[in-house]
């Protein structure tokens, strides 16, 4: 997980830890936008404005895979805390469930998406069509 220091509400500054299979700003912005258009979620909108003003990324796991820690500023902050109720399912191109994805909410900010894989094999972060978000109960 990466080191962080909150210096205020909207703005942390994240060590990077191994950033190499880690998804760029873009590809965070339209996965975390594939999510919210997949499933309804309490203060949608806000979690919007966010994805729009994501500043940084980086690595935020030391084993390769795709986790990538987020820097949102000058955003609203939501409720949320923790594990937002959303998971994603993660399928190669072949329908083999491949792993997951769930988004870590800081000081009701998006903070991280943790990126895990069944097998040996780390799993990058991954494309949007290889994700099928589901609402938890």
């Amino acid at each position: 997980m990466a080191k962080t220091s909150s210096l205020a509400c909207a703005i942390r500054v994240i060590t990077p830890l191994s950033g190499e299979a880690a998804g760029t700003i873009e590809q965070v912005q339209l996965l975390l936008a594939g999510m919210l258009d997949a499933v309804e979620i309490e203060e949608g909108e806000t979690l919007r404005g966010q994805i729009a003003r994501i500043t940084d990324v980086r690595g935020s796991c030391e084993c390769g895979c795709g986790s990538t820690a987020v820097v949102v500023a000058g955003a609203s902050a939501s409720t949320y805390a923790g594990i937002l109720p959303i998971h994603g399912d993660v399928y190669a191109a072949d329908g083999t469930y491949r792993g997951g994805v769930m988004v870590r909410m800081t000081q009701g900010l998006v903070a991280d998406l943790e990126v895990w894989s069944i097998g040996d094999d780390q799993l990058p972060f991954p494309e949007p069509d290889q994700v099928t978000w589901r609402k938890e109960p």
